[in-house]
């Protein structure tokens, strides 16, 4: 085939072919543990052994977050260092 030629494909062809580059593309990646874990209040709160409004008091004290979307979420390495480097409690 040149390149530049046009092919034919049925629509089940074009979803078998798109499907196959997607696995392919997905299978070069590196893991997804390399990525932090966000987790949001709840999650955080159970993680961590306290309680959501502990959590919530922690935030107002300088804890660090990041926003996804209108939820709060907590990089859980992040709010462990930064609760060793505190000395009050909060």
């Amino acid at each position: 085939m040149k390149p530049g030629s046009i092919v034919l494909v049925t629509p089940d062809e074009l979803r078998t072919i798109v499907a196959d580059a997607v696995s392919a593309a997905f299978a070069e990646r590196e893991p997804a543990a390399s990525a932090p874990t966000l987790l949001d209040r709840r999650a955080l709160a159970a993680t961590i052994g306290v309680s959501v409004a502990k959590v919530d008091r922690m935030v107002r004290a300088g804890m660090p977050w990041i926003r996804v979307g209108a939820v709060k979420r907590f990089d859980l390495q992040q709010v462990r260092e930064w609760c060793e480097g505190r000395t009050d409690g909060a």
